[in-house]
């Protein structure tokens, strides 16, 4: 085969040359003055085999990052590895489920097996109570566990002019899955303030936003049962709460809604296991209360919260606070704790109920007791390298 190509001389005079190719087995080559066999490369269709196969591999490495947040733990937790081995390895998929999941419909003979494993070697990284100066404060605070009175002792405090602060609505009110406008709203309050800020709504935990300035978490948990008894009762409260939210849950046939159907058919104020997902975050399988969101939650709260407070011991959460946040938490108003409001009804006497809001609150158990136990122990550390008495 030849191929005319033309060329340009010195006097602009158009010459033709001619350049002789070969076809051998479906490819071709190009004759050099040697009459050396030069092999031609198609170009385009190498760079469009190179695109294929980036595409191929970033496909599969997408593939590869859920199996591994879906199936293995943290790094923190190495020692569970073999635990997860053990079941992934298995071809019954009922039982791996059973085995990654907390609710109450757990085989009664695995629960105890998960409470040793989650009550050995409890290791309390990040303790301390030394002072820190974040610019910004975060207060993911979590339904009924006295975070009004926390929000507005802040406000007493913002008034001094210390520090700006921002009140936002809640994450995935619905359920739906859908967190807009988190984190994205966070990131704008935050991106002109040059003062002192603190940022309080109801919000699952980020562990990167997109923020040039440092920033700290705190927060306050619950006993889970009285959580969900009090959450039931607040979304009836008529006095508490606003027009339209009672409305709404009226309009929606929950309102006249018993607590045990409230608790089983998983409406708003009953879910499961609320406290481990605002501390584990947004991802799907915080929202399951299983063996990897709460040692995610615990992960968390480990290495980015300031301190994580109960509600019967807010008094001593408030000291803590003082000490390592005194730009958020200053002297003024310490002492003056507005008082904690508090249902019509926040108790219940049927063991029934308690041992099934119990048992489908098993992480939620299991992390309090963790954060009261970290707690108490942060306030030792306190007294003894601050020297501080309530």
């Amino acid at each position: 085969m030849l191929l005319t190509a033309i060329s340009k001389d010195n006097k602009s005079n158009f010459q033709r040359k001619t350049k002789s190719f070969v076809n051998e087995d479906n490819e071709s080559y190009h004759l050099g003055k040697s009459r050396v066999k030069i092999k031609c490369v198609n170009t385009k269709m190498t760079k469009i085999k190179c695109i294929f196969l980036i595409v191929v591999l970033l496909t599969a490495a997408r593939y590869l990052n859920v199996f591994l947040e879906t199936f293995l733990p943290l790094p923190r937790y190495s020692r569970f590895i073999g635990f997860y081995n053990k079941h992934i390895s298995t071809s019954n998929k009922e039982k791996l489920n059973n085995m990654l999941k907390l609710n109450f419909t757990y085989d009664p003979k695995l629960l105890p097996k998960l409470n040793e494993t989650f009550g050995k070697n409890v290791f309390f990284a990040n303790l301390t109570c030394d002072e820190i100066h974040p610019k910004i404060l975060l207060y993911n605070r979590i339904f009924k566990t006295g975070s009004s009175t926390i929000e507005e002792l802040l406000t007493q405090m913002s008034r001094d002019h210390r520090f700006t602060l921002h009140k936002f609505t809640t994450e995935d009110w619905y359920n739906t899955g859908d967190s807009f406008p988190y984190p994205q709203v966070i990131e704008l309050k935050m991106l002109d303030t040059f003062n002192f800020t603190a940022f309080v709504a109801h919000f699952f935990f980020r562990k990167s936003l997109r923020i040039n300035k440092e920033y700290t978490y705190i927060n306050l948990v619950r006993n889970p049962v009285d959580r969900v008894l009090s959450h039931y009762y607040y979304m009836r409260n008529e006095k508490l709460r606003r027009g339209f939210r009672i409305l709404e849950l009226k309009q929606s046939g929950e309102f006249n809604e018993s607590l045990v159907d409230c608790i089983q058919n998983q409406h708003r104020g009953c879910e499961d296991n609320v406290m481990t997902r605002f501390f584990c975050g947004p991802s799907h399988y915080c929202k399951t209360g299983s063996f990897k969101a709460l040692q995610t939650a615990k992960y968390n709260i480990e290495h980015h919260y300031a301190v994580v407070g109960t509600l019967e011991n807010i008094n001593l959460f408030i000291q803590i606070a003082r000490l390592r946040l005194p730009i958020f938490f200053n002297h003024t108003y310490v002492n003056e704790i507005p008082k904690i409001k508090e249902n019509r009804v926040t108790r219940i006497n049927s063991s029934a109920i308690i041992t099934l809001i119990s048992n489908r609150n098993k992480a939620d158990s299991l992390l309090y007791e963790y954060v009261k136990t970290r707690f108490l122990k942060q306030w030792e550390i306190c007294q003894t390298t601050r020297r501080v008495h309530v």
